[in-house]
């Protein structure tokens, strides 16, 4: 019976980790792709500025 409650709550503590990496992965990932948008849009940007200034 002691064993079964410990192997529970070692699958207990296993599946906590795994949704805690998962969350953590998911913020990760949204960060890097808000990231890499707003390098984007920052580019963008350049790239008008330096066309204007071809321009002039």
């Amino acid at each position: 019976m002691n064993k079964k409650i410990e192997i529970s709550n070692q699958v207990t503590k296993l599946s906590y980790a795994l949704i805690i990496v998962i969350v953590l992965y998911s913020v990760l990932f949204i960060y890097m792709f808000s990231t890499i948008n707003s390098l984007e849009e920052n580019l963008i940007k350049l790239e008008h500025k330096v066309n204007s200034l071809e321009t002039n």
